[in-house]
């Protein structure tokens, strides 16, 4: 009895001191606005829910706190909500956050923060210690979840988590420790309240901030004991508030300087005469069956009906393990109404190797829960690997390499297999990569991987086109034009004609060089499609200039012939203007004359 009474006295004190509190420094009234005192059918429970609904943004930056359930534990009080404007000693505000607070002692020891977080103690509420983190909350649904963490010689620890249902994630606040008593006075104490606050004005003056926030349901202990009844009622120093139960039984939080107080302070039966649990029908899993493949999320589909107040809400909770020893904390996700009856929830993708259990539980508008059978799968790999091959399509010169790469992001690549122009079945572990040896346009390649548990790729990839040409292509009858004697700046065009059958000719040069210089010019030559011979022309020289000239010829592939006439080179000579027969008779001329000359010499040297 005596811890009884000391527990209403706390708890009415809390109250009576949030109706009405001054801002000093700005002289704005502030303080709780609207609250719920709940009664569960037990006195003490070692865990508890809450979940809410952020219905609104608040429309500016006041500090707003929706405090989930205050109470005791082990007798010692406590509250855990959220925030807009979190407080950090030494720091000031770091925006919307997460608290979780309790009286009687000022040693942080008793405290746990998670990474980012921070604790607080003081004394300006009585001596107290806190655990804060921030916390981007939004127009999303939320459950927390306070509940006996683990305990040692001085103590009990409680942790809150907070589970975002509309994302699925999960994230840990923090952990108190409370003084150990008595076992049938221990855990959390039945006859709490959750209510709002507005804590702190940023602007002084300025009107009650719009916010409209929901408790969707509230349970206590494992089980989700849904409380008997609540009282709904309000502060005195503000009428901008409004709180109502709705037929779904889901209560309303609304506050602002356009809110009207529609609805009088009231106690309610919440489960009335509604005690029957709701009932499933027809449950379906998508894929089927308990092995399913990897990286595909599980769709799950269920018929729940309740005949008395109806259903209000179906969750879909699902815990992963790797060994099916250890396993990970519930994950709730809110399931989708679909149809009348039927509801739809997804359980996220997950790897291979992962075991998944999972539940339906729904809620009928009296609270009253029921769960499915706990189900359960194995993520299996079904995915073969996925085997890519570098060939760039190119002409090769040479007997070349392709590499096969695989990968496979579950079990592993155990072998990448292939075949080079349907040949023998060959493994890269053994035989190395694929090696092309055989000349031609269309060489080809089957190749395929086969991962750890057996999966082959299929159908097997067949790449075909590869090309290797080891063979220089042909130059054969060189010719040029004139073939007889070359004239002073006289163009030459030089003929031949080249093959390649495999490749194909890519390019033909014509190198010439003038009397020995070791600059080589080089020309182009060009195909006559009709004549189907290569054409270049050597510009016309002064007379007397030595012209040596070779051909060289590149197929796609990179081959390259040179035809130099055997080394010597093919030569001409640009001779002198006049035509041999005439240079022949004028020497003959000169010769008579000569022999003329000296006849008439001997003749006069007589006289």
């Amino acid at each position: 009895m005596a811890k009884n009474a000391g527990r209403a006295l706390f708890l009415v004190m809390s109250i009576v001191a949030s109706f009405l509190l001054i801002d000093v420094c700005s002289g704005v009234e502030v303080g709780g606005i609207h609250y719920v005192f709940w009664n569960f059918p037990a006195s003490y429970f070692n865990s508890m829910y809450v979940d809410v609904r952020i219905n609104s943004e608040p429309d500016n930056n006041d500090g707003l706190y929706f405090q989930m359930y205050q109470g005791t534990i082990n007798g010692e009080g406590f509250y855990f909500g959220l925030q807009t404007q979190t407080y950090k000693p030494g720091v000031g505000s770091m925006g919307k956050g997460l608290i979780f607070s309790r009286w009687g002692t000022t040693d942080l020891s008793n405290a746990r923060v998670v990474e980012g977080g921070w604790m607080e103690s003081g004394g300006y509420e009585g001596d107290f210690i806190g655990v804060r983190r921030t916390y981007n909350w939004t127009t999303h649904d939320y459950r927390f979840r306070i509940a006996l963490n683990d305990s040692d010689a001085s103590g009990d620890w409680y942790a809150v988590w907070i589970n975002d249902l509309t994302t699925g994630t999960s994230d840990l606040l923090g952990a108190l420790r409370f003084p150990k008593t008595s076992p049938e006075n221990s855990g959390i104490a039945n006859g709490g309240i959750t209510w709002t606050e507005l804590y702190w004005k940023a602007v002084p003056g300025t009107p009650l901030p719009y916010w409209h926030v929901s408790i969707l349901g509230i349970y206590a202990s494992d089980q989700e004991m849904s409380p008997t009844e609540c009282t709904l009622t309000y502060s005195s120093w503000t009428n901008n508030s409004d709180i109502y139960c709705d037929e779904e039984q889901t209560i309303h939080f609304l506050m602002g300087s356009n809110i009207t107080r529609l609805h009088p302070s009231s106690s309610l039966l919440l489960n009335g005469s509604d005690t029957i649990p709701p009932t499933f029908l027809n449950l379906q899993q998508t894929p089927s069956g308990y092995k399913i493949p990897s990286n595909q999320p599980i769709t799950v589909m269920v018929e729940a009906a309740d005949n008395q107040s109806g259903i209000k809400r179906v969750v879909l909770s699902h815990r992963t393990s790797n060994d099916e020893m250890k396993w990970s904390n519930w994950i709730d996700i809110a399931m989708d109404k679909i149809g009348v009856n039927t509801w739809k929830g997804t359980i996220p993708a997950y790897k291979w190797q992962t075991y998944i259990q999972y539940k339906i539980t729904a809620y009928d508008k009296a609270n009253n829960p029921s769960s499915t059978n706990l189900l359960s799968v194995e993520v299996v790999d079904n995915q073969p690997p996925v085997t890519v091959c570098d060939y760039n399509g190119e002409w090769h010169n040479a007997d070349f390499i392709l590499m096969l790469s695989a990968t496979d992001n579950e079990s592993g690549v155990a072998e990448t297999y292939y075949t080079i122009n349907n040949g023998p079945v060959k493994a890269v572990s053994v035989d190395g990569q694929p090696l092309i040896t055989t000349e031609g346009a269309n060489n080809a390649l089957q190749y395929w991987s086969v991962d750890k548990v057996g999966n082959e790729e299929l159908p097997h990839k067949i790449l075909t086109g590869i090309k290797l040409d080891k063979t220089s292509p042909l130059i054969w009858n060189v010719k040029r034009q004139p073939e007889d004697d070359v004239l002073p700046k006289q163009t030459v065009m030089i003929l031949t004609n080249i093959t390649d059958l495999l490749s194909g000719i890519k390019d033909v040069v014509l190198s010439y060089s003038i009397n020995s210089d070791p600059v080589w010019i080089n020309i182009t030559m060009v195909l006559n499609t009709t004549t189907g011979v290569y054409e270049g022309i050597i510009l016309g020289q002064q007379a007397n200039t030595l012209v040596k000239y070779k051909i060289v010829a590149y197929d796609y592939a990179g081959n390259c012939m040179v035809d130099d006439n055997g080394g010597q080179y093919y030569v001409y000579a640009v001779v002198p203007e006049f035509p041999s027969p005439i240079i022949l008779a004028l020497l003959m001329a000169a010769a008579l004359f000569a022999v003329v000359l000296l006849k008439a010499k001997t003749f006069f040297r007589k006289f």
